[in-house]
């Protein structure tokens, strides 16, 4: 009795300890759901919620890891770049292990963005090869496409054009399927920039037929489409049609990648001087690519003009910054992450096949020797029953015969009986 008295005490301490941590919990996860609800339309909003959440009063690992991404979420749509995991380590010690497949996609992009911030762009591709590998079975396509153009400009920077322009051609996909018109142009102006490279007019053209409308509907996406349209002009255009494009915007504010292309432009149609004035409002240092870039349309203008000697001191800068840029990329893994990731994956897929040989064995093996058990047992049972009958006739045989002997004994009595008992008569 007394027993029975302590296990219901122990018992109601435990649910009253359960309901007060819940109480406890609840206004956090309350919160935490106000900022995930703001995350899309208001992520400065979503940060001060969720950075006036005491750290203290979190607690539980599954928390504590829902907290890490949804903060890691803010900072990063707040463009608040972190070069460090002490924000989002919960999360992906929790998520990676036990996480959904939208949770597991959420921790592989986040964790891909602290690495390309790093400058640790190797990491930064496996991470976002990792979440692409969730892309049949995750629902949120929002992400699915970030992952797909963070993915991509790690491709451009290997030249990688074919890949480049694939991941943003999928990417525009999904957002014009949820309905995100400006990411939908910004990715198919990406996809039309790489054909351009790779000076491929046709699939140019077609990205172009599917661009204009899209413009018409979202006029903000008009700065993606102008730097987009320039390429393509300077590459396919004619003179007259390429003068007259860059007479029309040069008076535009330009982006430096944009002045780079009009300086090129103004090259491509014989107006040198006016490429060089575009030429010289940028700091071609900022940047190995950029610096590139700028060290080629230098050259092309110094040829142009004449000016050999510089154009020749020039490309040897130009080649020895070329040269130091792919000993750079050679030596990282980053060129070969693919194909490195899909060794991975087939080498997951042979354990996985030769484990489900092994178990096919096994339950080979096992089913076999129930069958040769069972076939025993069967045989077992008819010999049993064999000799059981035989044990059987043969008592009854023993019965019959002892019956005609006590038939025979009892006849032969009665006989006697009666010759006995005539005599005396």
């Amino acid at each position: 009795m007394c027993i029975h008295k302590f296990q219901n005490i122990i018992i109601t301490l435990m649910i009253v300890a359960l309901l007060a941590s819940c109480n406890r919990n609840t206004p956090i996860l309350e919160q935490m759901d106000m900022a995930e609800n703001l995350m899309n339309t208001k992520p400065d909003s979503a940060l001060t919620i969720l950075e006036n959440i005491p750290v203290t009063n979190i607690k539980g690992k599954e928390i504590a890891a829902r907290y890490a991404l949804l903060k890691s979420m803010a900072l990063d749509k707040n463009y608040i770049d972190t070069t460090t995991f002490d924000v989002l380590q919960p999360a992906i010690d929790y998520y990676l292990k036990k996480g959904s497949p939208d949770e597991k996609l959420r921790t592989y992009y986040y964790q891909g963005r602290i690495y390309q911030n790093q400058g640790d762009d190797d990491s930064a591709m496996q991470s976002f090869l990792n979440g692409r590998d969730l892309k049949q079975v995750v629902t949120d396509s929002l992400l699915l496409a970030h992952t797909l153009v963070a993915q991509g400009t790690l491709y451009l920077k290997q030249y990688k054009i074919n890949e480049f322009v694939q991941n943003n051609i999928e990417a525009a996909r999904l957002y014009g399927a949820i309905g995100k018109g400006i990411f939908e142009i910004k990715s198919y102006t990406n996809a039309l920039d790489g054909y351009v490279m790779l000076n491929n007019q046709s699939p140019a053209d077609s990205l172009l037929s599917i661009c204009i409308p899209l413009v018409q509907k979202n006029p903000d996406g008009e700065v993606y489409l102008f730097t987009s349209l320039l390429t393509y002009t300077i590459k396919f255009s004619s003179t007259d049609e390429l003068k007259s494009f860059l007479d029309k915007y040069q008076d535009l504010e330009l982006s430096k990648d944009e002045t780079l292309n009009f300086a090129r432009g103004y090259s491509k149609i014989g107006e040198q001087d006016k490429a060089l004035n575009f030429l010289s409002r940028i700091n071609p240092g900022t940047s190995d690519l950029d610096s590139l870039k700028y060290a080629v349309i230098k050259i092309e203008i110094l040829e142009k003009q004449g000016k050999y000697e510089q154009a020749l001191n020039l490309y040897r800068n130009y080649s020895a910054m070329l040269e130091r840029y792919q000993s750079k990329l050679l030596s990282q893994d980053l060129l070969f992450s693919d194909k490195k990731h899909q060794l991975e994956i087939e080498n997951i897929r042979n354990i996985q096949n030769r484990d489900r040989i092994i178990w096919a064995v096994l339950c080979g093996i096992f089913a076999l020797t129930i069958l040769v058990g069972w076939l025993y047992y069967q045989a077992y049972r008819s010999k049993t029953k064999r000799i059981l009958a035989e044990k059987e006739n043969a008592n009854l045989k023993l019965e019959q015969d002892n019956l005609r002997k006590e038939k025979k004994r009892r006849n032969l009595n009665v006989t006697r009986k009666f010759w006995k008992q005539k005599t005396l008569n």
